[in-house]
């Protein structure tokens, strides 16, 4: 499936909680969702909105990319084009990670302790997918355009959108953020409008409408 095809999660389930794999509480890390991801999907569905990257790029990501600060990465899709990503990590992000047990040399791991191969993610994340209620079209990857998206509603520039996504051009960024764009502008337009509706008689003696500026 194309990044074109994927829709971003609806913004109420768009925070896990990821209390479940690192026991940090639900008012910590979701003010917007009621409904948390299970077990150890969690904090890879968590990477993936906060970091914007794919599946294959977060699942493998190790320990020693992160700072404690940011997360340094070379993303795997068009490696010899790639550049190296450096990405502040968000306070609920950092929480989730300091407070995960470095199992693994991957930040992300299966109960084992092992590292996750991307068939086993993919399956458990159909399971947790499953056992939310969530369709079968919300993919992994919905979380990069709602990563994306939310960045733009925030008011991040495309550039500053960019340079989290690592997408190659400006157009790929932009179908990501038209959305937010979209909403932004058609909020300012109906701002414009007048504000209050007064009364006119006409000489027929019927009133209408008046909108005062």
């Amino acid at each position: 499936m194309s990044e074109r095809q994927v829709a971003a999660w609806p913004r109420g389930m768009s925070l896990p909680v990821a209390a479940e794999y690192c026991g940090v509480g639900t008012a910590t890390l979701n003010r917007e969702g009621p409904k948390p991801v299970p077990g150890l999907v969690a904090l890879p569905v968590l990477l993936g909105l906060y970091t914007a990257q794919r599946r294959a790029d977060v699942i493998k990501l190790p320990w020693s990319a992160y700072d404690g600060r940011t997360i340094t990465l070379r993303q795997s899709k068009a490696r010899e084009k790639a550049r190296i990503l450096v990405i502040p990590v968000h306070p609920v992000l950092r929480v989730a990670l300091d407070a995960a047990p470095r199992t693994a040399v991957t930040i992300c791991a299966r109960a084992d302790g092992h590292s996750w191969k991307i068939d086993h993610f993919a399956k458990a994340f159909a399971a947790a997918r499953t056992k939310l209620g969530l369709p079968d079209d919300m993919q992994f990857h919905g979380l990069r355009h709602s990563a994306a998206s939310r960045m733009a509603e925030a008011g991040a520039t495309d550039a500053q959108v960019q340079a989290i996504t690592g997408h190659e051009t400006r157009q790929m960024v932009e179908f990501y953020t038209a959305g937010a764009k979209q909403k932004k502008l058609a909020k300012a337009a109906i701002a414009k409008l007048p504000k209050r509706q007064i009364k006119n008689s006409s000489r027929t003696g019927s009133e209408k409408p008046v909108f005062e500026k």
